[in-house]
């Protein structure tokens, strides 16, 4: 049957399906595995175990994901549907089956939020049967129309915002409890990605007379701050409850990607030299990596090119170093064992963003005069060094070296900065991040090179 084929080629434990059949999808023993683990996290199963989450930890239905205050989980199921569990959060995977006719289950997929924030991508079962997709919160339902869209509350409070696809949210009742798909029910309200930068609350107590609200401007679209929502949300929570919504939820909700954070005012710019053209070298254009940024992480100065993290771990790219704000980026599909026929690479810069932290502050934006990278393929090693200048730090330099280990990590051990970073499959490419310490502060970014 076409689904249960599907199940089998896009499974996570694909080795579990066996003969095709009205029986096959049933023999599985999970819907899904945790993909990425930042932090800690524990899964309450149904039978009343309790087993900390790492790394390709198996997922069932009925299975509850909590993270603690920091940690980070991302779940992939077996029909390619991704769901991004946030700090402090609580998820119940209710059920998850495929279309009628492909398992013994009763078709449908539905979560439970509890409380925190969480970030779904439908897969193919909930593309396929839309009206049998459903997540709830303690005070909201939530169907989709085949979407991405992420969800946050703190059991008294709803709020839910779209990147693509559709959303359709009503105020809990009784008789949504126990459905799947949209919850009509005349208080709905639908929010779509034509409406990039709005979100729908759901608030008990007094706010809209029972019927979900949309919020105007989050922030989204023109690039502003996001406080106005975060106070109409509060607002509104304090009319129905002491308890205000999470802050740094709504923060996140509300955090457009790229979005530029106000920067504090610089010192007096002290004089420095001018680069001269022929300091500039031109970019080249870096195809297989990227840089993706944590949704509570500012940008360095000069970044315009990261994406949301989320957002890239969720449709399937890969991880291969980063800190508590960046993170490298390798594109699905580059996975390649073919290897350039020279054993030494010159890399030439393709982007690069860094800032003076000074405080845990970014106080000025850096630029780049030059930079070099030569990795030495067969002996693997790496030398590189970044000539830069700020307002008030005027030049500097960044220099370092290190080893290129087996599965293409990047870290330096000698010289003036950290460097760790990694390079594509097809080692032609590289990128880094560095910090280098000054005085009151140090200086950090990001860097990605191409041939």
């Amino acid at each position: 049957m076409p689904f249960i084929k599907l199940a089998c080629r896009t499974a996570v434990l694909a080795a579990a399906c066996i003969a095709a059949g009205t029986s096959a999808f049933a023999k599985i023993q999970a819907v899904g595995q945790a993909t990425l683990v930042i932090g800690s996290a524990l899964v309450h199963a149904a039978d009343g175990s309790t087993r900390h989450v790492e790394r390709g930890t198996s997922i069932h239905v009925g299975d509850r994901v909590e993270t603690e205050a920091g940690g980070h989980v991302h779940l992939r199921f077996v029909d390619g549907g991704r769901v991004s569990v946030r700090p402090s959060s609580r998820l119940l995977i209710e059920s998850y089956a495929p279309p009628k006719g492909g398992s013994s289950q009763p078709s449908g997929i539905k979560f439970r939020l509890d409380t925190g924030v969480a970030r779904s991508i439908t897969g193919e079962w909930g593309q396929a049967e839309r009206e049998r997709f459903r997540l709830n919160t303690p005070v909201a339902a939530i169907g989709v129309k085949g979407t991405d869209f992420i969800v946050q509350t703190n059991g008294k409070a709803t709020a839910a915002t779209v990147y693509s696809g559709a959303i359709v949210v009503t105020p809990m009742s009784a008789a949504c409890t126990q459905t799947l798909g949209p919850c009509a029910n005349g208080a709905e309200q639908l929010l779509t990605e034509g409406m990039r930068g709005q979100m729908v609350a759901v608030i008990q107590g007094q706010i809209g007379d029972g019927k979900a609200v949309t919020l105007a401007d989050s922030g989204f679209k023109s690039g502003k701050s996001s406080v106005p929502v975060q106070r109409a949300v509060d607002r509104a929570a304090d009319e129905a409850s002491s308890d205000k919504v999470n802050q740094r939820g709504l923060d996140i909700l509300a955090n457009a990607e790229n979005q530029t954070p106000e920067k504090p005012p610089v010192d007096p710019v002290r004089p420095t030299d001018p680069i001269t053209p022929d300091e500039t070298a031109i970019p080249v254009k870096v195809k297989d990596l990227f840089w993706a940024r944590y949704p509570w992480a500012k940008a360095y100065d000069g970044d315009n090119f990261s994406r949301d993290f989320d957002t890239a771990m969720l449709r399937g790219n890969t991880s291969l170093a980063g800190s508590g704000s960046y993170s490298l980026m390798a594109i699905d599909g580059t996975r390649t064992t073919s290897m350039p026929a020279v054993p030494v690479l010159n890399l030439r810069i393709g982007q690069f963003a860094g800032s003076v932290i000074r405080s845990g502050q970014a106080m000025e934006a850096l630029s780049l005069n030059k930079g070099t990278l030569q990795i030495d393929l067969a002996r693997a090693t790496f030398e590189t060094r970044l000539d830069i200048q700020g307002p008030t730090l005027g030049r500097d330099t960044v220099q370092a070296s290190g080893e290129l280990s087996a599965k293409g990590l990047l870290r330096s051990n000698q010289g003036n900065a950290a460097v760790y970073g990694g390079m594509n499959a097809a080692r032609t490419e590289a990128g880094y991040l560095f910090i280098k310490p000054i005085e009151e502060g140090q200086i950090q970014g990001v860097t990605l090179w191409g041939p």
